[in-house]
């Protein structure tokens, strides 16, 4: 709303022309009283517009008329007596002076806009409708809705994923698969050191983007960009606007400038930790009031005019707000007191300047992260996040479109970004996304959106076109021409202009089907049917017969064609010659390489593909079976001179049998032994005419089938096939030998359709036998089991990456193969790195060396290989500085002098390395006194020093003098599980966990009801070790005490109490004398707090400030859930009234977390308190992947769960350490077994894993109650990736921030890391105190 009292004379004369030629529109006035003592007063008002039909961000003007008294008009915008207001819904319309309205970016349709004038005493108000229509105010520049927009992905951090003479070959290939298609490629990491990298400079293009022979990677980019013009594609920027980094040519700029959006009390609004680290959010206003974003996108643009040839820029994440809920007239930027609505309108200034110079800006969303849309400003949306049906159906497809996202009734376009960076040579995949999504999006897109019709769920378009979902199928038609049925597609190639072509997929394949030509093509009499590859397309059929207006097509699985009217034209030499490539030489017996056939000169042929590559692979290697195979092979020709390529038809060609021993037997159930009520039928569905039931049944049931004679030639895993029949879901149990069975889960519709399932099982050479059986429900009706043997071509196939090695090491970690193949490099493209034995010597930078792998079959030595498989080998950190030693002895002993020194190295990392000292002289420790020794360290010219301090007494090394009690808690019969260390306090006060050795137990002791002492011995003292177990009865219900030593020493090492800052409430409960985990004590436990003090260099790391609990004996327990608030200089906490409290701090470093100062904070205060452990004194591992029994561990830790527990999985060892927190876990159901038996204690926990179990722990231990909808993983590009069981774990994690990822991505396949799980857990600690507050 705004206030106006006068105007330019130009307005006035504009007014008076207008009103003399009716050119403004007019509302209805409303006439108020209007005080007396003006002979010709105003009497009523009318409120004109220039234009009331408005495209979106379009402007008119306003214009305000008075009628006087005597009959007269004035214009009231310049009359010096009136005052006006104008009023309108924010987010449709804004009204600036003069009456200057501009049409809002946010929804299309009619919004009243209302005037109120004061003159003299008197009001009046009138009223005006508006429409705001669905076109732009500037036409886009691009036609969006007709082409296929995507990224490409060209590396990050340093690293390059993608050349650009890779990402050209890939974009002519992609240019076959789309028939030409326009399409937009943004790239992505083009600038800098990759993706993110020293936003928001875009000056300088990514140095490793540059190609051998150019001067600059800014002349290799150019290159690039004219280049993919050739191939109908613009090549232009993925930029970002809206994030800072602290490594950023302009990052001083933007701070001394005050650019940077802050909190109210000015320190620095983070934004997201991307792929280049963390950003800062910029405050768009100020940026753009200050003239840098301006320069910044004229600089880009001056000095890469390619790009205004392509008049398209992509801002990623151009948004307001980091989170998906914001209150428009709230603060962006509370110190500046920047508003949402203000960083909105600036974003669309800054849409208007990009507009203005030339080019169209497209961005992530729509809606999300924004107040407004910006529809009309922005054509497109990588994720297009529409709201409803209706919004898709009211905005034509010209004016706002996606990328993914949206009802598929309309279409929805492919990303393709991550096919590329799976595949940038064969693009696997690609033509399958492109045919089921961007080509039907892409013609629906052609015709005008009219209504969609709820009860048949069909959209209508314009010239009879509907698409709709019938049985989960969708349904495109043209009046009676179909042109999508589910995944067939016959879909007209509108973008080919005046050309008549048809484009026609199928995801499955079909036979004999036939298709209705569209009514334009009612001349063709004939048409040619070529397949579309990655290169020139393939004739397969010329001059077919057009039937009644019909064509009828077989295609393949996964097959694309394209059809056009039958042509007498030549086709290029290169596809005659492929077309003349019908026969493959035919190998020889045990023959182990492919001939290929022969080609013209001036051509080269190869392998393109194999269509059953465990017979013959991709290279060629041919591996026979025991019986003659056809082999379905497609080649590649390519012509030498220009590149052009194109593919032959698949060829047939015979493998004769080879020497190999492949097996393949059948077992027929007649002959199996059967047991207990296990019956024998015969049914002609199954494959020998025989099935088995009743196979299984009640508990402790002994209906088995047992398969006797299982031959097989080696040891090693074996295919094994099951043929069986359920109408229902059920399991049978599969075990070899005497091995352990497992469970098969098997699912069917009906028991009379015999269906199959594969395993693989492990059997040994010579005879074996197979058991079916369910030992407590019934398994389906059994047949045939068939033992084949396992390809190696099999295993080799699955082999896609190798585990890069660690900076130094010296050996590369090969993968694993099962149980009967073994694995060797078989070829290195660099020997000088990696040796064919696997051994490593590290380059003086990165370096990527490409592999061949070899697997071999044992048992007969058949071989197959893997593609060549890329290994990035770390270049060799220099050793920088070596840790000075100190050794001390007594005058006449020869010291001993340590091993290993701690070695820092060039990128901040710290190793203990082996070291030589040179050889000490007797007379030098002959004396008192001190002496240097020096050492040698390989691959480093420093020398290491150890000074050496001789003293006529012995130096007293400090020795413990006290062990803390442990309580134990058991069941009568039940032997206690003792703890494997106790706490000791040495004379130097320090405190450590040492192991102890318990005496035995007789069973006596724990056979009633009662308590005992155990003693132990503990190395290094003399001191026993004392241990009370106290028995309870079976039936006596848990009482929540801490089974073991868990809760009853201070854990803390090198602790410090502060006795000053404690406090003891008299209880008013009486308790047993013994320690009690965190939050059962008493009464319910409540925020707490203790006066404390830091000193300035306790204040740099204030995590390391904890509470303990000190219990009745003496003990004491950490306090997980605290933290010290330092404006009230206290400690806050959660406990109980009843209990006695100390402030401790407790320092603890490692030297191995430069690498991660994202989670140092989080490891070393939550090893200060005992829920972490490092795998040495000073050392962490950060980057080791976390196992479930750490996981557990570090949970019950945490939580300080305790209860009485009975029983553990069957392969966690009773001399485990982790083995009571398992177990407490298994009791409390906070985790689940791999089976019902088993936990795979050292298997490794995904992301998904993680963020499903500690979101089950919060919820019972009641810090959640709701669980979030999905919608909350919205913003991570790889949602779909999650499993079903971790969706809405996820998704409440994301809402509650314990969880945020990286670069928009989840990563939930991804192992975690242990740095990983310490930031999750750490970041709980402030969510459970706020939940107690």
């Amino acid at each position: 709303m705004f206030r106006n009292k006068s105007g330019s004379l130009f307005i006035s004369l504009c007014l008076v022309i207008s009103m003399m030629l009716g050119v403004f529109a007019t509302g209805e006035a409303v006439q108020a009283q209007v005080a007396s003592g003006n002979d010709n007063p105003l009497v009523s008002i009318r409120l004109t517009a220039a234009e009331t039909n408005m495209p979106l961000d379009g402007v008119t003007q306003l214009q305000v008329i008075g009628k006087l008294k005597d009959g007269s008009e004035i214009d009231l915008s310049h009359d010096s007596k009136a005052t006006i207001e104008y009023s309108a819904p924010a987010e449709m319309f804004t009204i600036g002076k003069d009456g200057e309205a501009r049409a809002g970016t946010h929804d299309v349709g009619d919004v009243e806009i209302g005037v109120k004038v004061s003159r003299e005493g008197g009001i009046f108000t009138d009223k005006l409708t508006m429409t705001i229509k669905p076109k732009p105010a500037r036409p886009f520049l691009r036609d969006y809705a007709s082409t296929l927009t995507m990224k490409l992905y060209l590396g990050d951090n340093g690293n390059i994923e993608l050349t650009l003479d890779e990402a050209l070959d890939a974009i002519k290939e992609m240019d076959q698969l789309t028939r030409g298609m326009p399409k937009i490629i943004y790239l992505v990491g083009w600038q800098h050191d990759g993706h993110d990298s020293k936003y928001p400079d875009w000056n300088v293009v990514n140095p490793k983007l540059k190609r051998a022979g150019d001067e600059t990677a800014l002349d290799s980019m150019k290159w690039f960009m004219d280049e993919a013009e050739k191939y109908n594609t613009t090549i232009s920027f993925h930029i970002n606007m809206t994030d800072a980094y602290m490594d950023s040519p302009q990052w001083k700029e933007f701070v001394d400038k005050d650019l940077i959006r802050k909190e109210e009390n000015g320190d620095l609004i983070k934004g997201g930790h991307w792929v280049s680290g963390q950003s800062y959010r910029i405050n768009l206003t100020r940026a753009w009031e200050a003239g840098v974003f301006q320069r910044n996108i004229d600089d880009l643009l001056a000095g890469i005019p390619q790009l205004l040839r392509g008049r398209t820029i992509h801002i990623d994440a151009f948004v307001t707000s980091p989170t998906e809920l914001q209150v428009p007239d709230g603060y962006a930027d509370p110190y500046h007191k920047t508003t949402y609505r203000q960083e909105t309108e600036t974003q669309k200034e800054i849409m208007r300047y990009w507009r203005e110079s030339g080019m169209d800006v497209t961005s992530e969303y729509f809606h999300a992260y924004r107040v407004d849309p910006l529809f009309g400003l922005q054509p497109m949306a990588w994720w297009a996040d529409w709201r409803s049906i209706d919004s898709q159906l009211k905005l034509p497809a010209a004016l706002a479109v996606g990328g993914k996202g949206g009802d598929e009734l309309f279409g929805t376009s492919m990303h393709g970004e991550d096919i590329v960076r799976k595949d940038k040579v064969k693009l696997t995949g690609f033509l399958r996304e492109f045919s089921n999504t961007t080509l039907i999006w892409q013609y629906l897109n052609q015709f005008d959106r009219l209504s969609y019709d709820s009860s048949t769920n069909t959209v209508h378009f314009s010239d009879n076109v509907t698409s709709s979902k019938q049985e989960g199928k969708r349904i495109v038609k043209q009046g009676d021409v179909l042109i999508a049925d589910g995944t067939n597609m016959f879909v007209p190639a509108l973008w080919r202009n005046d050309k008549l072509e048809i484009m026609a997929y199928s995801q499955d394949g079909y036979t004999d089907k036939s298709w209705k030509l569209p009514a334009d093509w009612a001349a063709v009499q004939a048409v040619d049917v070529y397949e579309i590859g990655l290169g020139l397309p393939r004739l397969m059929t010329r001059g077919m017969t057009v039937v009644d207006g019909t064509v009828t097509l077989s295609m393949p699985p996964g097959t694309g064609v394209y059809i056009a009217p039958a042509s007498t034209d030549p086709l290029d030499p290169i596809q005659d010659i492929a077309a003349g490539i019908k026969t493959v030489p035919a190998p020889a017996k045990d023959a182990i390489r492919l001939t290929l056939p022969t080609v013209p000169e001036g051509y080269e042929i190869q392998l393109l593909e194999s269509k059953r590559p465990n017979i013959i692979d991709h290279t060629g290697k041919i591996t026979p079976t025991t019986q003659e195979e056809e082999v379905l092979l497609v080649f590649q020709v390519k012509r030498t001179a220009d590149g052009v390529f194109t593919h032959t038809a698949a060829i047939p060609v015979i493998v004769p049998p080879g020497s190999a021993t492949n097996i393949k037997y059948v077992y027929d159930p007649k002959d199996a032994i059967l047991t207990g009520n296990t019956l024998l039928r015969s049914n002609d569905r199954f494959m020998t005419g025989s099935v088995l039931g009743f196979v299984g049944g009640e508990a402790g049931n002994n209906n088995t089938a047992v398969f006797q004679n299982i031959k097989v030639p080696g040891d090693g895993v074996y295919d094994l096939q099951i043929e069986y029949a359920t109408a229902e879901p059920r399991s049978v149990f599969v075990r070899a030998n005497e091995e352990e069975g497992i469970e098969v889960p098997l699912t069917g519709t009906n028991w009379n359709t015999a269906l199959h399932k594969t395993i693989q099982i492990e059997l040994k050479k010579g005879l074996n036998t197979i058991t079916l059986y369910n030992p407590a429900k019934y398994a389906p009706d059994m047949g045939a089991i068939t033992v084949m043997s396992i390809s190696p071509h099999t295993i080799a196939e699955t082999i896609t990456a190798i585990q890069p090695p660690a900076k130094n090491d010296k050996v590369l970690t090969l993968p694993a193969v099962p149980p009967g193949f073994t694995i060797a490099i078989k070829s290195t493209d660099n020997e000088a790195i990696i040796n064919s034995d696997g051994t490593i010597v590290s380059p003086a930078a990165d370096e990527t060396v490409h592999l061949i792998l070899e697997v071999t079959r044992s048992y007969d030595g058949t071989t197959a290989e893997t593609p060549p498989i890329p290994v990035l080998v770390p270049g060799k950190s220099r050793i920088t500085s070596l840790a000075s030693v100190s050794v001390s002895t007594v005058v006449g002993m020869p010291p001993v002098m340590p091993s290993v020194v701690t070695a820092t190295y060039s990128d901040l990392t710290t190793a203990e390395v082996p070291v030589v000292w040179d050889v000490i002289d007797a007379d030098q420790y002959a004396k008192a006194g001190t002496f240097t020794v020096s050492g040698v360290v390989a691959d480093t010219d420093l020398q290491a020093v150890a000074t050496v301090t001789v003293t006529n007494e012995p130096v007293e090394t400090p020795y413990i003098t006290k062990l803390a009690p442990v309580f134990v808690n058991t069941v009568v019969g039940t032997p206690p599980v003792m703890p494997s260390v106790v706490t000791a306090t040495y004379s130097d006060l320090a405190t450590a966990e040492v192991p102890v050795v318990w005496d035995s137990i007789d069973s006596s002791q724990y056979s009633k009801v009662g308590a005992f002492k155990v003693k132990g011995t503990v190395g290094g003292t003399t001191i026993p070790g004392e241990a009370q177990v106290t028995v309870k009865a079976k039936e006596e219900p848990g009482s929540g005490n801490n089974n073991g030593d868990h809760g009853g020493s201070n854990n803390g090492s090198g602790s410090s109490s502060n006795s000053g800052a404690s406090t003891s409430i008299p209880s008013t409960i009486k308790e047993p004398d013994k320690p009690k985990p965190e939050g059962q004590h008493g009464s319910e436990p409540k925020i707490m707090e203790l006066p404390y003090e830091l000193t300035a260099e306790q204040l740099n790391n204030p995590g390391f400030v904890s509470v303990i609990r000190v219990n009745k004996d003496g003990t004491t327990t950490p306090i997980i859930f605290s933290f010290y608030d330092p404006a009230a200089r206290k400690v806050k906490f959660i406990g109980s009234p009843e209990e006695k409290y100390e402030v401790v701090h407790t320092a603890k470093k490692f030297t191995d977390l430069a690498k991660y100062s994202w989670a140092e904070e989080a490891i070393e205060t939550l090893a200060s308190r005992g829920v972490l452990h490092g795998v040495s004194l000073n050392r962490f591992a950060p980057e080791l992947e976390l196992t479930r029994a750490e996981l557990v561990v570090m949970l019950v830790r945490m939580f300080n769960f305790a209860v009485e527990t009975d029983s553990n999985f069957d392969d966690v060892s009773r001399s485990a350490t982790y083995y009571k927190e398992i177990a407490i876990a298994k009791k409390l159901g906070l985790v689940n077994g791999v089976t019902d038996t088993e936990f795979h204690p050292e298997a490794k926990v995904t992301r998904e894993q993680l963020i499903t179990i500690v979101e089950r722990i919060l919820r019972q231990k009641k810090l959640i109650a709701i669980t979030e909808n999905v919608n909350e993983l919205t913003g991570f590009a790889d949602r779909e990736q999650i499993a079903d069981f971790a969706q809405h774990s996820a998704a409440t994690l994301v809402k509650l921030k314990l969880v945020v990822g990286a670069n928009k991505q989840l990563f939930p396949k991804k192992t975690t890391s242990r740095a990983e799980a310490a930031v999750v857990l750490y970041r709980i600690i402030p969510l459970v105190l706020q939940d107690k507050e």
